[in-house]
C-alpha cells in the first residue's frame, strides 16, 4: 500500500480519521435533517409499518468539494449521488499521494476498482418521484377532482429533485468507479463490486488480482458507501439489526445490535518490488487474502462460523505464516448478537494457538458500520496500526460477550489504545475480516513494512507543545495573539506546533510554552497568555498549560534526577511509546526473560476492579517495578537526547540511583533494564517471608527519631528516606509499621503507606547486598561522563562504585541531604526523568526558592504526552534551548491549511439539492386550499321557503374553462415568449382568495352573480394565458426546427403562419333556483391583474441564399442587403459566462473563457446543446453554427470566437429583417462565458475563454450545440 485517503465519520481525512481512533472518539449520534427528519419516520416500537427504531447512525462531516476542480457542473450536483463526488474527492486525494511520493505514474496503467452497493440514494429518489399514478389514483379515490389530484401530485414531485440528463449515470453505482478514471484521466480498468457489507475486500480482491496479474501498475480500490437514507434504515429495521438502545457495541456483554453508517475509504496498491523500485512510501504490505461462501445455511442473511473460517484458512496459506504470529484481528464486528458470536466461533477454529495473545477490535464502535466501505475502514485502520505501532482500541466494551467464550481462546478484546511492542525480530501482523449479506466472506493479511522506505506517521498527537519568543514583553504579548488568531483561522494545532518550533529562540528575553489538546484549546490559552501580559499579572497567572520566563535565561548547571520504587504505575510511557519510536524502541529491544515486561506495564484490558487491582500488584513486584521504572526513563532519556538536552551532574532515589550511573556512563545502559530486575530480584528474595512495609511520614527526621526511640525493643523501624524537611520514610515489619502509623495519627502527622513489595533500605533486605555486588562485578564499568550523587553519602561517588552501589540496599536514603549538596556545588535546574513526579516535589519543599527549578517530564493525573508537553514547555520557558523540530522527524510534515476555493460547495453524505427535507429541519406547512365542513351550523337560520334545494358545496372547484381560441393575427411574426408561470401565480392566488371567501360568506341572493362573474373573468384570463403559451410554443417548435435543420444539414421548410386553435365559447354556469335567501352583504370581489403580454421577438429564419448568414425574409417590400452585425469580443463572453453560470450552477467569477467545458467543467454534450439554444436566445440574428465545427468547440473562448466569426458582414443581398442585436458594450467573448455559464452551472469568474470544453469544462458535443445555438440567438446576422 503506497497511498490512503479516508472519510469517515467523526474528523475527515486520514489524519482525522486515526485522530478519531487513537483519541477513542465516539462518532454516531442523531441522524442529521439533512439526510430525513426523525419525526417523520422514527417509532421506537420496531414492529410499527413503515417506520425505523433506530435515530442514530455515524455521517460524515461535509467536505470541501471544488466543481472546476473536478469538471462536474454544479447544476449537475443535484442529479449526483454523493457517493460519486465523495468517491473523485478520496481517490484525488490517494492519486496526488501517489504521485507526490514515488515516481512518474504512468496514468494508462492505473485502475480503479472500488466496492459499492448497488443501490444509491439518487436511485431512492428517484424511483420515488415516479410514483405519480399511484399517487393520482388515491387522491381521485378519495373525492379529489383530476385537477386538484394533479396540483397535488405536482407538489409531492417538487419535494424530489428533476430529472436531467445527467441523472442517469449520477444515480448508477457502477459510475463512481468511471467518474473517478474520467475525470483523474485513468486508462486502467474501471469496475465496481458488490459483495453487501464486504464490498471493499472484494474490491481488494479484484485488485490484487490485475496486479499479480500484471495488468496494471496500480489500482485504487477501496469502499465507497454514503447510503444512509431512510430506505436503509428501514431495510436493518425490519430485519431486524438496528440496537434497540441506540449503539453499536462490538463484542460487548451489552451488544444488542448494529448502527450503520456512510463513509469512503480507498488504497493504492503497487506490486512491493515496484514501489521499493519507485521510492515510494509504503504503508503496510498485503501478504495473503482469502474468500469463501457459507454455502447453504439457515437463510441467504445468517452468518455462518464455517464458512468464514474457509477464507480465514485461505488467506493464510496464501501469506505463509501461522495465525499465531498475527497480534491484531480487525474483525467485522457489527454488534449484532448472533453476528459475533458466530465471526468469533469462526476465529476460534482458526486460531488455536492460545498461547497467542491477540487483540481483536472493530471500528465499527466509533464509526458504525459503513456498510460497502466498511471492510475499507477496518483496511486502513490496521495499516494505521501497523504504520504507527498502536494497538487501538474498541469503545463500549463493560465485559466480553460470554456467549463468546473468549476466556478459552487466544483473543483478548482491546479496549483501550496501547503501545505495540514487537516480539522478538518478527515484523508487526494484523489481520482483517469482512462479511457480507450472502454468505460473502473475506480476509487479509497484512504485515508491517521494515525497510527503508516506510512510510512516515501521521501527526495526530493527543497534545502538542506550542512555543514562543520574542525580545520583550510587548512583542511576545503580540506573539500570543497572532497564535490565538491562527487557531481560529483554520490552521492546524499540528502545523502552529510545527512552524513554532521551527522559530523558537530560547536566548531571547521573553519566552512561553503553551500546551493545548486542539486549536480552540490552543487559542484560549494564548489569550489567556496575552491578557496576562497585557495586565502584567504574569507572575500571578496560575495554568498548568501555561509556562512564562522573562528575563534572561537560567544560569548554572543542570542535572538529572531518576525516580525510585514507588514511582511506577500500570501505562507509564504508553503515551510517550505511542508518539515516538525513539521510546517504543526501548520497549522493542527488550529480549529474552525481559520479553514479557511491556505486558505487565501496558497490560490488557480488564474489565472488574479486581482484575485491575491484581495488575497494579504485579507491576508493583520489586522483580518488575524496578526494570519497568528503568525503561520508562531510559525512553524519557532517548527523547531529552533528541532534544539536545544534556547533564551536567545526575542523581536518582533509592532505585534511581542505578539509572543515574546508567545516564552517566558508568554502567552499561543497554544492561541496564536486566540490572534492574537483577536487583529486585535479589531483594525480593531477600525480603521474602518477612512481611515488610514502609510507611511516608510528615514530620523532620528528628521528630521521627524521638517517635522511634519510644518503640518497642523487638521494634525493626528505621529511616530509610530522609526525603524533605518534613518527609520521612519508615522501613521494617509490618506490626511495626501499623504501629507507628497510629502513633504518628495520634500526633497529627500525615502517614500514607508506600506502594511497595518490602522494606527498603533496612536490614529485612540486607541480604541482597552481596550477591547484587557480585552481579554488578559481571558488568563492564565506565568513567562517568558527569558527577553522580550518591544516596548513602550525599556526596559524589566514590571511584569504588560496584561496592557502594551494592551497599546502597541497606542504606539509608538521604535524598534532603544530597538536593543541599548539588545546590552547593552549582546546580539551579533539576529536570525528573522517569515516572510520576515525587522528585520534582521533594525538591521544591527542599530548596523552596526561585534560584532553583525543578521540573517533571510525566504526570500520572494527565495523559503522558500532556505530562511531557508540560515539562518541555517548562524548560523553554526557563531559557533552555530544546531541537523541538527533532519530535517532527517520523512524521508527515503537517499540512498548511488552505481555505477553501471560493466556490467549493459543502458535500456530506445526503445528496444535495434536495428539496425535503429542508437543509435545517424545519418544515413549514403551507396550506394551499381551504376544505369546508358539511357539518350543520349551531344555529343555522331557516329559509323562509324550502321550494328547491340548496347547492350542496363541499368544495369550490376551480372553474375548468374549454381552450379559448387564441386571437390570430396575420402574417405575424413566430415569437420567443419567456415564461409565464411566475405571472400566472399572483393570479391563481387572486383566485384562490375570491373563491375562499365565496365559500366562507352566506349565500346571498347575489351569490350565483358573483359567482358567473368570477368564471367569466376567469375564463378571460385563462384565454389570454392559452394565447400566450400557444404563441411561445410555437416559437419554440420553429426554433427547434430550424436547428434540426442545421444539424441534419437539410433544409426543412417551415410554416410562417401562425396556427389557430378552434375557438370554444366559455361555458355559462346557469343559476339555479332558489328560495327567497336570507339577504347577505354581498361579496366584494377583486378584479384580477391582467397577465401582460410580452411584445414578440422576431426570430429570423434561415433560408438557401449564397452567403451562409443571410437571413430568411420577412414581409418586406424591398430587398434591400443588409450587414449581419459584427460582435464585439468581450461582450459576447461576458454572456457566454452569465448563461454557462445559469445552466450549471457554477458561480460567474469561478469561470474563464479559457476553461475546457467538458474537461474543466463538466458540461457534457446534452448541456452544451441547452447553453447553444440560450446563446441563441441572447441573439436571435446570429446564424446557425455548422455541426461539423461542433466537435471543434472545446473552450469557452472557441465558442466566443465562433459566434464572433459567424457575425462577419454578409455579402450577398437579403429581404431587410428585423434583428435584435446583442446589448451594447458586450463583447463575444463575455456572451459565450455568459452563455456556458448559463448552461452549465459554472459562475462566469471560473471560466476563461482558453479553457477547453471538453476536457477541462466537462461540455460534450450535445452540451456544446445548445451553447452554439444560445450564441445564435444572440448575436442574429
Amino acid at each position: 500500500m503506497v497511498a490512503m485517503s479516508a472519510i469517515y465519520p467523526g474528523e475527515s481525512g486520514l489524519d482525522g480519521f486515526w485522530r478519531t481512533i487513537t483519541t477513542g472518539r465516539d462518532a454516531i449520534g442523531d441522524v442529521p435533517p439533512s439526510h430525513w427528519l426523525i419525526e417523520d419516520y422514527y417509532d421506537a416500537d420496531p414492529k410499527t409499518p413503515d417506520r425505523t427504531y433506530c435515530k442514530r447512525g455515524g455521517f460524515i462531516d461535509p467536505v470541501d468539494f471544488d466543481p472546476v476542480k473536478f469538471g462536474l457542473p454544479p447544476n449537475a450536483l443535484p442529479s449526483t449521488d454523493t457517493g460519486q463526488i465523495l468517491a473523485l474527492v478520496a481517490a484525488k486525494q490517494l492519486l496526488d499521494e501517489v504521485q507526490r511520493s514515488g515516481a512518474e505514474v504512468d496514468l494508462d496503467r492505473v485502475d480503479v476498482v472500488l466496492g459499492v452497493a448497488s443501490t444509491t440514494e439518487l436511485v431512492v429518489q428517484m424511483g420515488s418521484r415516479m410514483q405519480r399514478p399511484i399517487w393520482r389514483k388515491a387522491l381521485l379515490e378519495n373525492g379529489l377532482s383530476e385537477s386538484e389530484a394533479d396540483e397535488i401530485c405536482q407538489d409531492i414531485a417538487d419535494h424530489y429533485v428533476p430529472w436531467q440528463e445527467s441523472t442517469f449515470p449520477g444515480l448508477l453505482g457502477n459510475v463512481i468507479a468511471g467518474r473517478v478514471a474520467n475525470r483523474l484521466n485513468l486508462g486502467g480498468a474501471n469496475f465496481v463490486t458488490d459483495a453487501a457489507c464486504a464490498s471493499s475486500l472484494s474490491a481488494l480482491q479484484s485488485a490484487l488480482h490485475r496486479l499479480y496479474l500484471h495488468e496494471s501498475d496500480v489500482v485504487l480500490t477501496g469502499g465507497v458507501d454514503a447510503l444512509n437514507d431512510v430506505m436503509m434504515y428501514m431495510c436493518f429495521s425490519k430485519t431486524p439489526a438496528f440496537s434497540a438502545t441506540g449503539d453499536c457495541r462490538p463484542f460487548s456483554a451489552g451488544a444488542d445490535g448494529t448502527i450503520i453508517g456512510e463513509g469512503v475509504g480507498m488504497v493504492a496498491l503497487k506490486r512491493l518490488a515496484d514501489a521499493e523500485r519507485d521510492g515510494d512510501q509504503i504503508h503496510a504490505v498485503i501478504r495473503g487474502l482469502g474468500s469463501s461462501s457459507d454455502g447453504k445455511a439457515s437463510s441467504v442473511y445468517a452468518p455462518r462460523s464455517e464458512g468464514q473460517a474457509k477464507a480465514l484458512r485461505r488467506a493464510y496459506e496464501r501469506a505463509g505464516y501461522d495465525p499465531s504470529t498475527v497480534e491484531l484481528v480487525e474483525a467485522h464486528g457489527t454488534a449484532t448478537k448472533a453476528g459475533d458470536v458466530a465471526e468469533f466461533a469462526g476465529l476460534k477454529s482458526v486460531f488455536t494457538d492460545n498461547s497467542a495473545r491477540i487483540a481483536i477490535g472493530s471500528v465499527k464502535s466509533q464509526i458504525g458500520h459503513t456498510k460497502a466501505a466498511a471492510g475499507a475502514a477496518g483496511l486502513i485502520k490496521a495499516v494505521l496500526a501497523l504504520r504507527h505501532s498502536t494497538l487501538p482500541g474498541t469503545l463500549k466494551v463493560d465485559r466480553p460477550n460470554p456467549a463468546m467464550g473468549i476466556e478459552d481462546s487466544p483473543f483478548y478484546v482491546n479496549a483501550q489504545t496501547r503501545p505495540w511492542v514487537r516480539k522478538g525480530d518478527q515484523p508487526r501482523r494484523a489481520s482483517v475480516s469482512s462479511f457480507g449479506f450472502g454468505g460473502s466472506n473475506f480476509h487479509v493479511t497484512l504485515e508491517e513494512y521494515q525497510g527503508e522506505h516506510r512510510a512516515k506517521r501521521l501527526r495526530t498527537l493527543p497534545s502538542e507543545l506550542v512555543v514562543l519568543s520574542a525580545p520583550s514583553e510587548a512583542e511576545l504579548q503580540k506573539r500570543a495573539s497572532d497564535i490565538a488568531a491562527a487557531a481560529r483561522s483554520g490552521e492546524s494545532l499540528a502545523r502552529i506546533a510545527f512552524d513554532a518550533a521551527e522559530v523558537f529562540d530560547a536566548s531571547q528575553h521573553a519566552r512561553a510554552g503553551l500546551v493545548a489538546t486542539d486549536a480552540e484549546s490552543l487559542a484560549t490559552v494564548a489569550d489567556r497568555l496575552s491578557t496576562a501580559l497585557a495586565d502584567g499579572t504574569v507572575a500571578t497567572l496560575k495554568d498548568a498549560n501555561i509556562a512564562v520566563g522573562l528575563g534572561p535565561a537560567r544560569d548554572g548547571k543542570t542535572a538529572f534526577l531518576f525516580p525510585g520504587q514507588g514511582s511506577q504505575y500500570v501505562g507509564m510511557g504508553g503515551d510517550l511509546a505511542l508518539a515516538f519510536p525513539e521510546a517504543l524502541a526501548i520497549w522493542d529491544g527488550l529480549q529474552g526473560d525481559l520479553a514479557d515486561l511491556p505486558g505487565v506495564v501496558f497490560p490488557e484490558p480488564v474489565f472488574d476492579a479486581a482484575a485491575a487491582d491484581a495488575q497494579k500488584k504485579e507491576l508493583t513486584a520489586m522483580a518488575n517495578a524496578q526494570p519497568a521504572i528503568a525503561a520508562t526513563s531510559l525512553a524519557q532519556l532517548a527523547l531529552l537526547d533528541l532534544l539536545g538536552v544534556s547533564a551536567d551532574a545526575a542523581a536518582g532515589h533509592s532505585f534511581g540511583e542505578v539509572t543515574a550511573l546508567a545516564a552517566a556512563g558508568v554502567l552499561p545502559t543497554e544492561s541496564l533494564v536486566e540490572t534492574a530486575r537483577m536487583r529486585g530480584t535479589l531483594m525480593n528474595e531477600a525480603g521474602q517471608g518477612k512481611d515488610g512495609a514502609m510507611l511516608a511520614v510528615s514530620a523532620t527526621a528528628d521528630d521521627v527519631r524521638a517517635l522511634l526511640a519510644t518503640q518497642p525493643e523487638s521494634g525493626s523501624l528505621v529511616i530509610a528516606n530522609d526525603n524533605a524537611p518534613t518527609q520521612v520514610v519508615l522501613a521494617g515489619y509490618e506490626t511495626d509499621i501499623a504501629w507507628a502509623q497510629t502513633e504518628a495519627k495520634a500526633k497529627g502527622w500525615t502517614a500514607v503507606r508506600l506502594p511497595v513489595a518490602s522494606a527498603f533500605h533496612s536490614e529485612i533486605v540486607a541480604a541482597s547486598s552481596a550477591p547484587l555486588t557480585a552481579y554488578l562485578k559481571t558488568l563492564k564499568i565506565g568513567q562517568p561522563n558527569f558527577p553522580v550523587y550518591a544516596n548513602a553519602t550525599a556526596q559524589v561517588y566514590s571511584e569504588d562504585v560496584v561496592v557502594q552501589l551494592g551497599d546502597q540496599v541497606q542504606q539509608v536514603v538521604r535524598f534532603r541531604e544530597m538536593i543541599e549538596a548539588m545546590a552547593r556545588d552549582g546546580v539551579t535546574r533539576f529536570i525528573e526523568v522517569g515516572p510520576s513526579r515525587v522528585l520534582t516535589g521533594l525538591v521544591g519543599k527542599i530548596l523552596g526558592d526561585s534560584a532553583h527549578f525543578a521540573v517533571a517530564l510525566d504526570d500520572p493525573k494527565a495523559d503522558g504526552l500532556r505530562g511531557w508537553h508540560r515539562g518541555l514547555a517548562a524548560l523553554a520557558a526557563d531559557g533552555m534551548a530544546l531541537d523541538l523540530g527533532a519530535l517532527f522527524d517520523h512524521y508527515e510534515e503537517p499540512l498548511k491549511y488552505v481555505p477553501a476555493p471560493k466556490h467549493a460547495v459543502k458535500v456530506g453524505g445526503a445528496n444535495l439539492g434536495k428539496p425535503y427535507p429542508p437543509a435545517d429541519g424545519k418544515v413549514a406547512i403551507k396550506a394551499k386550499r381551504t376544505r369546508v365542513s358539511t357539518a350543520p351550523a349551531a344555529a343555522a337560520v331557516t329559509p323562509a321557503v324550502a321550494a328547491a334545494p340548496a347547492p350542496s358545496v363541499q368544495r369550490m372547484e376551480a372553474p375548468v374553462a374549454a381552450v379559448p381560441a387564441p386571437v390570430v393575427q396575420a402574417a405575424a411574426p413566430v415569437v420567443q415568449q419567456a415564461p409565464v408561470v411566475e405571472q400566472q401565480v399572483p393570479v391563481v392566488e387572486q383566485q384562490v382568495e375570491v373563491q375562499a371567501e365565496v365559500i366562507e360568506a352566506p349565500l346571498s341572493g347575489d351569490v350565483w352573480s358573483v359567482i358567473d362573474s368570477i368564471q367569466r373573468e376567469t375564463a378571460e384570463q385563462h384565454q389570454r394565458y392559452m394565447d400566450v403559451v400557444t404563441r411561445s410554443h410555437q416559437a419554440f417548435l420553429d426554433m427547434s426546427t430550424q436547428m434540426m435543420s442545421h444539424i441534419v444539414g437539410n433544409p426543412v421548410v417551415v410554416d410562417q403562419a401562425p396556427r389557430a386553435v378552434p375557438s370554444v365559447a366559455p361555458q355559462q354556469m346557469s343559476a339555479p333556483v332558489v328560495a327567497a335567501p336570507v339577504i347577505a352583504p354581498p361579496v366584494a370581489v377583486t378584479p384580477m391583474a391582467p397577465v401582460p403580454v410580452v411584445e414578440p421577438v422576431v426570430v429570423a429564419t434561415p433560408v438557401a441564399a449564397p452567403a451562409p448568414v443571410a437571413a430568411a425574409p420577412v414581409a418586406a417590400p424591398a430587398p434591400t442587403p443588409v450587414a449581419a452585425p459584427a460582435v464585439a469580443g468581450p461582450a459576447a463572453g461576458d454572456v457566454v459566462l452569465s448563461i454557462v453560470s445559469e445552466k450549471t450552477g457554477y458561480p460567474v467569477d469561478m469561470l474563464g473563457l479559457g476553461m475546457e467545458m467538458e474537461a474543466e467543467l463538466g458540461i457534457d454534450s446534452i448541456k452544451q446543446v441547452e447553453i447553444l439554444a440560450a446563446l441563441q436566445a441572447k441573439f436571435p440574428g446570429a446564424p446557425e453554427i455548422p455541426a461539423s465545427e461542433l466537435s471543434g468547440l472545446r473552450t469557452l473562448q472557441d465558442v466566443v470566437d465562433a459566434v464572433a466569426g459567424f457575425a462577419a458582414p454578409a455579402s450577398a443581398a437579403a429581404p431587410a429583417v428585423a434583428v435584435v442585436t446583442a446589448p451594447a458594450g458586450l463583447a463575444a467573448g463575455d456572451v459565450v462565458l455568459s452563455i456556458v455559464s448559463e448552461k452549465t452551472g459554472y459562475p462566469v469568474d471560473m471560466l476563461g475563454l482558453g479553457m477547453e470544453m471538453e476536457a477541462e469544462l466537462g461540455i460534450d458535443s450535445i452540451k456544446q450545440v445548445e451553447i452554439l445555438a444560445a450564441l445564435q440567438a444572440k448575436f442574429p446576422g
